[in-house]
């Protein structure tokens, strides 16, 4: 009067491909009918001693193993660990008629999937074991393969790098590019926190936006902030932040962007548009002024009516205006070349 388990449809329909190992006849018939029952869509491929397996199917793909404990060339820890080292992708469901929870234990620690006991096997529970196994494989395979990602994504990023822990603020991990930027090793980095890189100054304001930050809340305009470098020299950068979980704990990555130069460059255009507004009121004002002079003296005048003290009068207007202005057009000259030169 058992009551079965019912085989999902996506899972009975796939053509599973499944390697035993095990001597015992028996045994082998009563767990190639169990199959049959659970999963009609499945290829069995069967070897009695381990030494056949490793000259025969190491290149072979399957989605699950089955193993037993006790082979005639192989057994035990021994056998357990060598098979998972040879099928590091494949789900290894162990087989044993002997009831030690150690052995269990000790199965699942070297990278076994499962332990079953021959004794209680039946359908079900094998068909369990293997559902479970092969999902539980899938899905560590994604996790790795998104775990390699984030290492992708970390190691390669084209800027600084990090993560620290939200409540030490030690650096846990650090890419190639901070550590060239900052000069600090990975060794040193990872005995530093976040303090150690901020001037003191700067601690008080790096501790207020840290406590919003943890608190999940919006950070309003650019993050920029002031950074050491293992030289003790100051650098300017934009940092872009999240919260992650790494390695089980609260963490933040961060990304930081030296914009130092950019700063600095912003500063020169700032001081050229700035000596620009300069001649601009030159040009509109000093410069005028000794021109209009100039002119009206040229124009109001009638040479043949003056005298000579009245001439000399004028001429020396005349003169002083032309220096005024020359002297004007070097200081515009001087203005020019300076900026030519931010």
């Amino acid at each position: 009067n058992r009551k079965s388990i019912p085989t999902p449809t996506m899972f009975k329909n796939k053509p599973y491909h499944f390697l035993l190992i095990e001597d015992n006849d028996g045994d082998y018939y009563l767990i190639s009918e169990y199959l049959k029952e659970k999963l009609p869509e499945h290829s069995l491929t069967r070897y009695s001693k381990f030494s056949a397996l490793k000259e025969n199917e190491l290149s072979a793909e399957y989605d699950a193993i089955l193993l037993d404990l006790n082979l005639p060339d192989n057994k035990g820890n021994e056998l357990v660990n060598t098979v998972c080292h040879l099928f590091t992708e494949i789900p290894i469901i162990v087989l044993t008629g002997e009831v030690f929870e150690e052995f269990a234990l000790d199965a699942i620690s070297l990278g076994a999937s499962d332990y079953l006991i021959k004794d209680n096997l039946n359908p079900d529970i094998l068909y369990k074991s293997i559902l479970y196994s092969v999902e539980r494989k899938a899905n560590l395979q994604l996790l790795k393969k998104s775990q390699q990602l984030y290492f992708d994504l970390f190691e390669f990023n084209p800027q600084p790098t990090w993560v620290y822990d939200l409540e030490t603020l030690q650096f846990l991990d650090v890419n190639e590019k901070a550590i060239n930027h900052y000069g600090y090793s990975k060794e040193e980095f990872l005995n530093m926190t976040i303090k150690d890189i901020r001037p003191k100054e700067q601690i008080p304001n790096m501790e207020a936006s840290l406590r919003d930050f943890k608190a999940e809340k919006k950070l309003a305009g650019n993050r920029i902030f002031i950074h050491l470098k293992r030289n003790g020299s100051e650098i300017q950068v934009k940092i872009d932040s999240k919260i992650i979980t790494y390695m089980n704990r609260r963490a933040a990555i961060i990304v930081a962007t030296d914009i130092t130069e950019e700063i600095e460059h912003q500063k020169i255009i700032e001081k050229q548009n700035e000596e620009l507004k300069n001649i601009t009121w030159i040009q509109s004002h000093l410069v005028r002024a000794p021109v209009a002079k100039i002119l009206s003296i040229v124009k109001e005048t009638s040479w043949e009516e003056l005298n000579k003290d009245e001439r000399n009068f004028l001429f020396k207007g005349l003169n002083e205006s032309a220096t005024e202005l020359d002297g004007i057009t070097r200081q515009i000259i001087g203005k020019s070349e300076a900026i030519l030169q931010l």
